[in-house]
């Protein structure tokens, strides 16, 4: 809590945070965590230069009798989990939802906006092999999902709402991934990987009043990607590896080459662009 060196800076906050480490079984493990921040601050808003010549702590003629400020509170419970199967198969999972109320005064009207945000992951791993070829493997995917409700009401003074809606709508969006991953190390010094990911998203609108026109829509995008790659260390202190990317959306392929040496605190990286890619 306290001031800010112009007027009408006023800011307070109070935040919580816990996290257990509980083991229930040998082979299960699980990780609770919830957090609480609510934060508030006015806002003086900006000055021309000949208010800030005459008084450089006023603040903007709006700020005070429209009492322009910005609270946020959000609410976040989530929960990290793994299951060791076996000594060579894992599972690791995480679930989350984020709840946020959000505030905005500003002189022509107050923002009113509440977030949830719910969501998950779940991977699975597997390794196996021997000292000369060992074989990592992990497949998994994600989901979340957030709905946005929001709508804007007359600044009457004070920051005070009118009853009528200026605007009112929602949006709900989602969000899915799935993935593959597999990392080969082999020989004494060399590695690979070869890695695959697909994500799809939809965002749709919903307009409440529909006046003077209907604003409702929808739009969702889509992408698969992948990497190949390939790491060579001949010492302790030098890694050399080389990746080539695709992406579906763009048809792009990138290929580089890079030298990384910790010890010299050096990297050198050299972009291998296809003769389409080059302008």
């Amino acid at each position: 809590m306290g001031d800010g060196y112009r007027v009408h800076t006023h800011f307070w906050a109070n935040k919580g945070y816990a996290k257990i480490n509980w083991n229930p079984t040998p082979k299960l493990h699980l990780q609770p965590v919830f957090d609480y921040v609510n934060f508030y601050n006015e806002n003086a808003e900006g000055l021309n230069r000949d208010q800030v010549t005459q008084d450089p702590r006023q603040p903007n003629g709006d700020a005070v009798p429209k009492n322009e400020y910005i609270q946020t509170e959000r609410y976040t419970g989530g929960l990290v989990g793994t299951v060791e199967m076996s000594k060579i198969h894992s599972l690791m999972f995480t679930g989350f939802i984020r709840r946020t109320k959000y505030v905005e005064s500003v002189p022509s009207n107050v923002l009113n906006r509440t977030m949830t945000a719910p969501g998950g992951s779940v991977q699975y791993l597997v390794h196996f092999g021997n000292k000369k070829l060992t074989n990592y493997i992990s497949v998994g995917g994600d989901i979340q999902t957030q709905t946005i409700d929001e709508y804007r009401r007359a600044n009457l003074g004070g920051g005070v709402q009118g009853d009528a809606d200026l605007s009112n709508d929602q949006v709900k969006q989602t969000g899915l991934g799935v993935f593959f991953l597999d990392r080969l190390e082999f020989a004494k010094n060399w590695s690979a990987m070869l890695s695959v990911r697909y994500d799809k998203i939809t965002n749709k609108l919903t307009d409440n009043i529909m006046n003077p026109v209907n604003l409702s829509g929808e739009k969702d995008f889509s992408k698969a990607t992948g990497r190949v790659g390939i790491t060579y260390s001949p010492t302790r202190f030098t890694n050399i590896y080389a990746n080539w990317e695709w992406d579906s959306c763009h048809r792009q392929q990138k290929n580089w080459i890079t030298i990384l040496m910790p010890s010299a605190d050096l990297i050198r990286t050299l972009h291998l662009l296809n003769p389409r890619d080059r302008k």
